[in-house]
């Protein structure tokens, strides 16, 4: 058993995979820590987090800084694919689609 993680993008009529990550723990501690933030009390798995566009661009600034929290792998490793998702995911937002990450344990 490992980590899955997913972003997905949706609108009244579509919903459709954004990204799909396996394993990629630095990014999921990121997306742990906004749930939490934004009140979330349960353990963080199979839960949604909605990502707006100054989450991501908050997100682009940790892959380009180099300062995601730390995972068991490297996320250099992610890096490109990270930034792909960041421009895929404003284009949605900005496209009227909602934009949302969510992980398996």
């Amino acid at each position: 058993m490992g980590l899955d993680m997913f972003a997905t993008y949706a609108n009244d009529e579509v919903e459709d995979e954004l990204a799909y990550w396996r394993k990629h723990y630095s990014l999921d501690v990121w997306m742990q820590n906004l749930y939490h933030l934004r009140g979330g009390t349960d353990t963080f798995n199979c839960k949604y987090v909605d990502l707006d566009a100054e989450d991501l661009e908050d997100l682009e600034h940790a892959i380009l800084e180099g300062i995601l929290p730390e995972g068991r792998y490297e996320y250099h490793d992610y890096k490109e694919y990270d930034l792909e998702f960041v421009q895929n995911a404003m284009d949605k937002i900005y496209s009227g689609y909602k934009v949302y990450y969510t992980n398996w344990w």
